[in-house]
């Protein structure tokens, strides 16, 4: 008697668990039909246990679901083996298992069903793959290169701007994994203590670095911040910023600060100066002339014509820079002959070197020399040129303006003296208009330098370039090319 009241007190109490739980159990026969299961099987159709009880499982599903459903149960009565699956119905998330229950023949006649309610689960998981993927769609549009650094000094995520800019083995490669130092090889130590130092003192870094690649400068901002878990570093975020835009318009403002420094530095002194000067001289001859000697008078005459000289070439060249500097001059290339127009420069300019008796010449050592050019820009420039090397070159020295053409169909026009010469460590300074660099010419002839800074301008525009050889003692050579 009390083993039969154990038994059903036993029976009772697995029900009462079956019931409580919050799984759905449902025992289904080869037919489908219900022969089992619990009040939370019954709860999420609606319906009592009652009511379900001995009726086709099937029929209580969406058509849709129900065809899904049958082909899951019948899988398990063919293989005899668990099966397992995930579905959504009404926003109900439910992992389902189907277990095989064999008779001693070991063929399947029933299936044992559970439900599990993973809406909540599976909700998480939805939310933070779309967090994922909000987070990746915001890290892939900056901008700005953002690796992840991990203790071991490895990349564990970059973006893909990252991805884009940086080259591994001269290729677009992947990264994760490897060792930021073996990805910015060039600058290896000096990243790597940069990491170094963040991963031991836990503050934040910030460091400018310069990269050289095919000859171009490229200027990188970069700043590390540490990712801090229980009082410890456990990765380092990098972002990187490209600032080389920015450091070139500081250079170019830099360079107009400068220019514009000289600009007034010129007014100031090496155009007011002069004018100064002829001040002097014309109130002396008007106040003063009945009382000069004729010599004084021719003396006073020569001096006022050699200022008047200086400062119409120092005007010209200044107006010329200034217009170049404003945009102002329009470089309308066309087909020059350079032998008829070195012959005009030569004539216009010989006065100059026969007041230092110096022999000014050309020697064309070609046929035919035309180029495309600015004709008004090259006459400039060839004109300041010579100016300079009648400048710089003692009394019965040479000017020479000599024109060649070179096997890639370029011709080379060179201004050679035999002046004072030009030390090596000077010849830099005198195309850069942040470096103040003048001497006097061999008559203390004074100057700017503003000439050759025109010279280089002009012949950038023509994709030339002005080079310059010097020896102290033997003169000077001032050359650039063009293209026929």
């Amino acid at each position: 008697m009390t083993d039969d009241y154990t038994e059903i007190s036993d029976q009772s109490n697995l029900q009462d668990l079956l019931n409580n739980t919050s799984i759905a159990m449902a025992l289904l026969n080869t037919d489908g039909v219900l022969l089992e299961l619990n009040d939370e099987y019954a709860r999420r159709f609606g319906k009592s246990k009652e009511q379900m009880l001995n009726t086709n499982a099937l029929s209580y599903f969406p058509p849709e679901f129900a065809e899904r459903r049958e082909t899951f149960v019948n899988r398990a009565f063919e293989t005899g083996v668990h099966q397992q699956t995930i579905d959504c119905r009404e926003g109900i998330w439910n992992l389902i298992h189907c277990y095989p229950i064999k008779k001693k023949n070991n063929k399947t006649d029933k299936v044992a069903i559970y439900a599990l309610n993973i809406t909540e689960q599976r909700n998480a998981e939805i939310q933070l793959e779309e967090s994922k993927e909000l987070f990746n769609t915001c890290l892939n549009s900056l901008e700005q290169l953002v690796v992840v650094v991990d203790s071991e000094r490895k990349i564990s995520l970059v973006n893909s701007a990252f991805l884009q800019r940086v080259v591994v083995q001269g290729k677009l490669g992947h990264v994760i994994g490897k060792k930021v130092s073996d990805i910015f090889s060039s600058k290896a130590r000096e990243i790597t203590d940069d990491y170094n130092f963040v991963f031991k003192t836990g503050k934040t870094f910030t460091k400018k670095y310069m990269y050289e690649l095919s000859n171009s400068k490229f200027y990188f901002k970069v700043k590390n911040t540490p990712v801090i878990e229980e009082g410890k570093v456990k990765m380092v975020v990098t972002t990187i910023t490209d600032i080389t835009s920015a450091k070139k318009t500081e250079e170019i403002l830099r360079s107009t600060i400068a220019t514009k420094e000289k600009y007034m530095s010129i007014i100031a002194h090496d155009l007011i100066n002069p004018i100064h000067s002829l001040y002097s001289l014309t109130k002396i001859l008007y106040t003063q002339y009945n009382d000069l000697t004729e010599e004084k008078r021719k003396r006073f005459i020569g001096t006022l014509f050699d200022t008047l000289e200086r400062t119409n070439q120092l005007a010209v060249n200044l107006l010329a820079w200034s217009r170049s500097q404003r945009g102002q001059i329009n470089f309308s290339p066309a087909q020059v002959q350079l032998d008829d127009l070195i012959d005009t420069l030569i004539a216009l300019l010989r006065q100059q070197a026969l007041e230092k008796n110096i022999r000014l010449y050309s020697v064309i050592n070609c046929s035919s020399p035309v180029a495309r050019a600015d004709s008004e820009m090259l006459s400039t420039v060839i004109r300041n040129l010579v100016t300079n090397a009648i400048k710089f070159t003692h009394a019965n020295g040479e000017v020479l303006i000599n024109l060649e053409r070179l096997e890639t169909h370029t011709l080379r026009i060179m201004v050679k003296d035999t002046g004072v010469g030009i030390p090596e460590d000077k010849i830099k300074k005198l195309l850069n208009f942040d470096e103040d660099y003048t001497t006097l010419g061999t008559n203390n002839e004074k100057g700017t330098g503003l000439g050759l800074i025109i010279c280089q301008e002009f012949l950038e525009k023509h994709n030339s370039k002005l080079h310059i050889e010097s020896k102290i003692g033997e003169g000077s050579m001032f050359w650039f090319d063009l293209v026929e």
